[in-house]
C-alpha cells in the first residue's frame, strides 16, 4: 500500500515539475524578447533582470528535482541504483539554487528600499549593481552551505535514489533551515523594519508625487513579503517531519515523497505570482494576450 502511494506521489510531483518548467520557459522567452526588442526605462530594466534572476534559479532547481523524481521513478519500477560520484555535488546544488531562489526576494527588497529610503544614491538602482549582488550572493550561498558537505550530511537515499539530507541528519537539517530560511527571513524582516520607520519620520507636508512613489514602492515590497511568508508556511511540512523523527529517533514514512509536492507547489506559484504581482511582467503578459486575442467580425 505504502508502495503504491509513494509511486503516485512521485508521479504527481514529476508532472507538476515538467509543467512548471514549461510554463517558466514561455515566461523566460517573453522577458528576454522584450528586454532585448523593447526600450525599457531604467527602473523597468532593475524590475524586469530581478524576476529574470528568480526564473532560472527556479528552472535549474526544478531540473534536479525532475532528475531526482526520474531516478526514484527508474528505482521503484526497476530498482536501479543510481548512487555515483555526481549524486553529493547535484544534491548540494539543489540546496545552493534553493538559498539563491530566497536571496533572489531579498534584492527585490533591497531595491525597494534603495527607492524609499536611499532615493539619493541613484547607484543604488543601477541595474549593473544587480548583477554584480547576484554573482556575489551565489558565491556566499556556496560558502554558508558548504558544512553540510564537510559534516557528510548529504547521503544516498537507498528508498528514493538520490542524495539529500535525512531527517535524522540533525545537524545538517538545522544548518540548512538556518542558511535557506533564517538569513533571508532576518534580512527581509530587517529591510521591512527600516522601510516602516523611515516613513513614519516623514513630514505631512511631504511632495504628493514623492509620497505617492513611496507608498507605491511599499505596497511592492508588502507584496514581497506576502510571497516570501506563503513559502515559509509551504516549508512548514519539513518542520513538522523533523520533529517527528527527532521524537521517533527515524525518518518518516515516505518523508521525502511527501514534501516534495509540497514544494514543487512552491516553485509554481511563487512563479505565477511574481507575473501578478510586478506591474512592468504583468503588463507585458497582459500585452501579448490582447495582441494575440482574436476579435470577431461584427454581424451585418
Amino acid at each position: 500500500m505504502l508502495n503504491n502511494i509513494a509511486f503516485i506521489l512521485n508521479m504527481i510531483t514529476l508532472i507538476t515539475d515538467i509543467f512548471t518548467c514549461l510554463i517558466i520557459l514561455i515566461i523566460l522567452f517573453i522577458i528576454i524578447y522584450n528586454i532585448y526588442y523593447n526600450r525599457l526605462k531604467q527602473e523597468d530594466r532593475v524590475v524586469i533582470y530581478l524576476c529574470l534572476t528568480i526564473y532560472p534559479v527556479i528552472f535549474l532547481f526544478i531540473i534536479i528535482a525532475v532528475s531526482f523524481h526520474i531516478q526514484t521513478l527508474l528505482g521503484d519500477l526497476y530498482e536501479k541504483d543510481s548512487n555515483s560520484s555526481w549524486c553529493i555535488p547535484v544534491g548540494y546544488i539543489s540546496y545552493v539554487f534553493l538559498n539563491m531562489f530566497y536571496w533572489a526576494f531579498i534584492n527585490q527588497a533591497f531595491f525597494r528600499l534603495s527607492r524609499i529610503v536611499y532615493s539619493k544614491y541613484k547607484y543604488l538602482q543601477y541595474f549593473w549593481l544587480y548583477i554584480i549582488l547576484s554573482l556575489i550572493e551565489l558565491i556566499f550561498s556556496c560558502i554558508i552551505l558548504s558544512p553540510i558537505l564537510f559534516w557528510h550530511s548529504i547521503t544516498y537515499l537507498t528508498k528514493d535514489y538520490y542524495c539529500y539530507v535525512k531527517f535524522t541528519q540533525t545537524a545538517g537539517i538545522l544548518w540548512l533551515a538556518f542558511g535557506i530560511y533564517g538569513i533571508p527571513l532576518l534580512l527581509l524582516s530587517m529591510i521591512y523594519l527600516r522601510i516602516t520607520i523611515f516613513l513614519r519620520q516623514q513630514p505631512n507636508n511631504q511632495a504628493l508625487a514623492v509620497k505617492q512613489r513611496q507608498q507605491r514602492d511599499l505596497v511592492v515590497f508588502r507584496r514581497i513579503l506576502i510571497t516570501v511568508g506563503l513559502l515559509v508556511i509551504l516549508g512548514i511540512p519539513p518542520i513538522v517531519l523533523l520533529i517527528m523523527s527527532q521524537i521517533t529517533g527515524e525518518e518518516p514514512a515516505l518523508a521525502f515523497r511527501l514534501i516534495w509536492p509540497f514544494i514543487s507547489l512552491t516553485m509554481i506559484g511563487s512563479s505565477v505570482s511574481l507575473i501578478i504581482f510586478t506591474s512592468q511582467l504583468k503588463s507585458i503578459i497582459l500585452k501579448i494576450i490582447h495582441h494575440n486575442r482574436v476579435i470577431p467580425e461584427p454581424r451585418p
